[in-house]
């Protein structure tokens, strides 16, 4: 898919914004995993990489989905909030997922993989996706194919600056300790799951003890940053 105009008409006039609001659980007796989720807004937009390295700066990684129900509490987050939402008048491209093909993937939808090395069982490709156009998409977002709030998802490259990014954080011990760090912030007007606020400079903070998960998740990142 050609997002080259799409991401054109994102404003870059604006310093990136990124901030802190209380993220989502997926409650284990609702069906899910017990993770928390959340939106990052980056007013101005942000890369993959440096998305995946805030990502693991919050104590979390950039959200891996493997399921139908888990794409669609995810998208819940984000699918009413406009600005999470890059559109050209047909179609709409929205924020980061944790998902990459490494280099030497046969394409267009070989050897995807998540940050966290979960398998890649699940997919949502809008139609046609991934199309690897012009040989350089290699990482996964939401895409709205028609403006149609559907949770489907495109391959584009990496240094697209796109909305922001999904956030998943595995473990109720990393979340409260990241509360604890940024509590004071949490006075200013916020939208549950959605966060608008500081800058990732702004934010960097020590980094909780990490799973097996968010551990698997750093290696990657800084495997596919030096590729």
């Amino acid at each position: 898919m050609n997002m080259r105009k799409v991401i054109a008409t994102a404003s870059l006039a604006f310093i990136a914004q990124v901030g802190w609001a209380a993220p989502e659980e997926w409650p284990v007796s609702a069906g899910g995993t017990g993770h928390h989720f959340e939106a990052i807004l980056v007013t101005g937009g942000i890369t993959w990489l440096t998305a995946a390295a805030d990502a693991t700066d919050r104590g979390g990684y950039l959200a891996t989905i493997t399921s139908g129900a888990e794409n669609e509490f995810i998208f819940d987050l984000i699918k009413s909030v406009p600005a999470f939402w890059i559109p050209d008048g047909v179609n709409a491209a929205g924020p980061w997922l944790g998902g990459f093909q490494p280099p030497g993937s046969g394409e267009p939808a070989g050897g995807w993989t998540w940050v966290t090395g979960e398998p890649w069982s699940y997919t949502r490709w809008a139609s046609a996706e991934p199309d690897n156009l012009h040989g350089t998409e290699d990482r996964l977002h939401y895409f709205d194919k028609g403006i149609q709030s559907q949770p489907t998802w495109n391959d584009v490259p990496g240094n697209y600056l796109l909305p922001g990014y999904i956030l998943e954080i595995p473990e109720p011990s990393s979340l409260a300790l990241l509360a604890t760090v940024i509590g004071a912030v949490m006075l200013r007007p916020r939208r549950s799951g959605v966060d608008l606020r500081e800058t990732p400079t702004q934010r960097r903070k020590p980094v909780p003890e990490l799973s097996a998960r968010q551990m698997h998740a750093r290696c990657l990142t800084r495997e596919v940053a030096d590729a």
